[in-house]
């Protein structure tokens, strides 16, 4: 019983670290650091990531599209209070214009352009983690 509370206990401390942060737009000016933004950023965008390359969708899912792309754009500019230096602060700005992108398809209802969106908004995730880490 003891190993089994040895190693469960590590396990669920690390899951805690890791929480999901789904923030309500109100409340992301309020966000008191990057790691927060970040954690953020995952929960928000994260659950879209599945969505990507679809060839339509319904109105609930592009109301989510809508609601990622504005709380995106403001956890960008959040993000941008935490600055690692230029080249975090040029893939911030371009997270901002992608989420932008994101919002509009989103509004058009235009599969296509939100699937791109959000398979740049991805790309972009990954890019700024290689060089910012």
């Amino acid at each position: 019983m003891n190993r089994y509370v040895l190693l469960v206990l590590p396990v669920a401390a690390l899951a805690a670290c890791v929480k999901p942060l789904d923030v309500p737009m109100s409340d992301i000016p309020k966000l008191g650091s990057l790691s927060e933004v970040m954690r953020a950023n995952e929960t928000v965008a994260g659950r879209q990531w599945k969505q990507i390359g679809e060839d339509s969708y319904t109105d609930e899912e592009f109301a989510a599209f809508k609601d990622t792309g504005q709380r995106m754009e403001a956890l960008a500019e959040r993000g941008k209070s935490f600055s690692r230096g230029p080249i975090f602060d040029k893939h911030n700005d371009t997270m901002i214009a992608q989420a932008k992108a994101l919002t509009a398809a989103a509004d058009a209802k235009d599969a296509k352009a939100a699937s791109g969106a959000l398979a740049s908004m991805k790309q972009l995730c990954k890019d700024c983690h290689a060089a910012t880490r």
